[in-house]
This record gives C-alpha cells, structure tokens and sequence, in this order.
C-alpha cells in the first residue's frame, strides 16, 4: 500500500507522508523501491544581515530489494537557493536538477515551516 512505500522530494521531511525524505533537486512526491539509502549536504552562506545563499546536494541508491540494493538505480540531485529575511518571515526561492526527474525544479518559499 501507499502509505508504506518509501518517498522523497520535496524541502521538508514528512510533508505528505510520514516516511518521505527530502531531496535536492525534486520538489514534489516521488514514490521509489523498497529498500533506500539517501545522503545530502547543505551549505549556506549568509551575505550581509538579511540575504543567503545556499547550495544543496543529494545522493541516493534504491532497488525494490535490501539484497540487491547496490545493484539498484542512484539518484542525485543539486540546487541553489536564495533566502531574504523579511519582515513577514524568510522569503526564498531554489531551482533544482535531478536525474530522477530530468528537468528542472523551482520551489517558491514565502514562510516558516511548521
């Protein structure tokens, strides 16, 4: 069933779904295999008092199977962002790329996440 598959995408750990991982580079849910190994890396630079930068990466293996997990598809992803702090909270935007999804990914942010 649905709600037991694994899923990435997305900005914010368990948005949709409790299990779903975020991913650079894919902004919306992707349901993938059984069996799923991610890791990502996220810097940020802040410039001046009220602006950032930041610059994320993601890798990831996955197969429907934990025996054949390295013989299963990778996945990578990348984006950049840009973040102001306003006064009505951080407002941003990041553009993405993965294989996963072959095509570029915009995410708008206007917010905090709760």
């Amino acid at each position: 069933a649905y709600p037991y598959f694994n899923a990435i995408g997305g900005e914010v750990t368990g948005r949709y779904l409790s299990q779903q991982l975020p991913f650079a580079g894919i902004q919306n849910l992707e349901i993938i295999g059984n069996a799923v190994v991610i890791g990502g890396l996220h810097l940020r630079q802040r410039i001046g008092t009220a602006h950032y930068l930041s610059l994320k990466g993601s890798f990831g293996i996955y197969h429907d199977g934990i025996m054949d997990l390295l013989k299963g598809e990778y996945l990578w992803g990348a984006s950049f962002g840009y973040t102001y702090n306003s006064l009505i909270g951080p407002l941003g935007a990041n553009i993405g790329y993965s294989n996963h999804t072959k095509k570029p990914q915009l995410f708008l942010n206007l917010g905090f996440y709760f």
